[in-house]
């Protein structure tokens, strides 16, 4: 396939991902957030009480991304960290009040967005279509790894980061 097509898979899926990070960014600016932390309230949401690495590991991103994105999220009132009681060493990350009321309006605008996404599709094709998304990210994912690896055998002292 010719990559300098106008309509390739590769120009395609940067072009969505830019359509989706614009529109989020509108929805969110009228909540008071960032797109980057609409998934980790997401999260919260679902699963209250992770620690920062359960997050950064849920949400493929760096331990140090995790870190600021709470900072702020607890400076606007949105999070709470508590001291893990089995592990003093460890905090767990909890929603505020505001922070729950904050998650609520978050998931309307996903229903949104996955109403735009989807318009016009059958079930199956919803169905064809989370499950081709699925194996995309399962894609970079391994890619990931192996350039990982790769990097790693090349030079073993350099710090890979993604």
């Amino acid at each position: 396939m010719d990559t300098h097509d106008e309509n390739s898979s590769v120009r395609l899926f940067f072009q969505i991902i830019r359509l989706c990070f614009t529109r989020n960014f509108a929805l969110c600016r009228s909540i008071n957030l960032h797109p980057g932390q609409i998934h980790l309230l997401t999260l919260l949401d679902e699963r209250e009480g992770v620690t920062q690495k359960e997050l950064s590991d849920h949400l493929y991103v760096s331990a140090p991304t995790v870190a600021v994105t709470l900072r702020r999220l607890e400076s606007a009132g949105l999070v709470d960290r508590r001291k893990d009681p089995e592990d003093h060493r460890k905090f767990r990350i909890y929603l505020t009040e505001s922070g729950r009321r904050t998650a609520r309006q978050l998931s309307q605008i996903t229903d949104q967005m996955r109403g735009v996404f989807t318009k016009n599709f059958s079930p199956e094709e919803q169905i064809l279509f989370k499950r081709f998304l699925l194996q995309v990210r399962e894609n970079l994912l391994e890619s990931d790894d192996k350039n990982r690896s790769l990097s790693q055998e090349k030079a073993p002292d350099e710090k890979i980061l993604f």
